[in-house]
């Protein structure tokens, strides 16, 4: 029961440290062609 809610957990962070992550670079660095590499990410 408790290794569920973990798991659950540890996803959205995860999830939540991808989309900052992504923020971040785009943010950093104003290449367009980067900007389109991380718009084709998952």
């Amino acid at each position: 029961m408790y290794g569920t809610i973990l798991i659950s957990m540890m996803s959205a962070l995860l999830a939540i440290a991808y989309t900052l992550l992504q923020a971040w670079m785009v943010e950093m660095d104003d290449d367009q062609s980067l900007s389109a590499k991380i718009s084709w990410g998952p």
